[in-house]
């Protein structure tokens, strides 16, 4: 069999001689080759494909939980951030309180004269006990705000209640240091006690209503108590006289003086110098006539005076 081939019409055309076995053996290529064709795109088609695209959907599907896991995450962060900053937060507050409180503790100990050994603030208090085996225990951030909540409510308390304390302790401080106790000078000797006496000009029974310290001439008089002076002046019979208000009902005299060293409104505090003895009035030699008003009516003074001395 003979096969002529064309390639332009200008030129010679090929011939080949091929004979039935060999186009018998194309055939037969030919066939298999479409066949295996045939096969292969069967199974591509039937087999690959929906596996290649589930892998891709599964793949998708994938990178979406990821990018929740991530979006999840980053949420956590954020919260646990925001819960360690209120944590920072929650323990800056308490150590200001807890640096109130242990003032206020070192105020107390300086007002109540206590033992400072006993009573340091400054340092932690003596703590301790044995190392038993599994007694430590971890604490979840719930708990540890629960225990945080807890101390802060601890520590307003024992503010609160070393505040009111501190107040009681003050106002007691200042009632003792209002009410009149003590001499009204740093150095003399008592020369006339409250009561009946025979009066030093005319020898007749009297009544003596105060306690009379002789002294040097001009030696120091002092206040009782603290308060605030009332009158500083001259009185009939007594001389220069200073009248000091202690409060509570307290008011306190000191007459005869040489001088007088207050005003009117002054503010005078215990043991402060008021005035300098003196003869002032209807005295026969330097001394201070000491005399203690409560709450309008004279008192004997010699409670007071023994007060400070016992």
């Amino acid at each position: 069999m003979k096969i002529i081939v064309f390639k332009d019409a200008n030129e010679r055309p090929i011939r080949f001689n091929v004979n039935q076995r060999t186009i018998a053996t194309a055939a037969a290529l030919a066939s298999l080759t479409l066949l295996t064709c045939a096969v292969f795109g069967f199974w591509l088609s039937h087999a690959m494909a929906p596996e290649e695209v589930a892998s891709l959907d599964e793949l998708e599907q994938a990178r979406q939980e990821l990018a929740l896991q991530r979006k999840s995450l980053n949420t956590l962060k954020r919260q646990n951030q925001y819960h360690l900053d209120a944590l920072a937060m929650k323990m800056g507050d308490l150590q200001a309180r807890t640096t109130r409180v242990e003032a206020l503790g070192s105020r107390l100990t300086e007002l109540g004269n206590l033992d400072d050994g006993e009573f340091n603030f400054d340092i932690d208090p003596p703590i301790g006990g044995p190392d038993e085996a599994g007694s430590y225990q971890s604490i979840g951030s719930m708990d540890l705000e629960r225990e945080l909540l807890n101390l802060e409510s601890r520590l307003n308390s024992q503010h609160g209640q070393l505040s009111l304390l501190e107040s009681m302790i003050i106002n007691r401080e200042l009632d003792s240091r209002m009410e009149p106790s003590g001499r009204p000078v740093e150095s003399g000797w008592l020369s006339s006690r409250y009561g009946p006496r025979a009066d030093p000009f005319t020898g007749e029974p009297s009544n003596h209503y105060g306690i009379d310290f002789a002294g040097k001439l001009e030696a120091p008089i002092v206040s009782v108590a603290d308060g605030v002076v009332i009158w500083s002046g001259k009185r009939v019979g007594y001389g220069n006289v200073v009248d000091i208000d202690h409060g509570n009902g307290y008011v306190t005299r000191y007459a005869h003086n040489h001088s007088n060293l207050v005003k009117v409104g002054q503010r005078v505090a215990t043991g402060e110098q008021i005035a300098l003895m003196g003869t002032t009035g209807r005295a026969t030699s330097p001394h201070v006539h000491f005399e203690v008003w409560l709450d309008g009516k004279r008192i004997n003074p010699t409670n007071i005076v023994k007060r400070l001395a016992s």
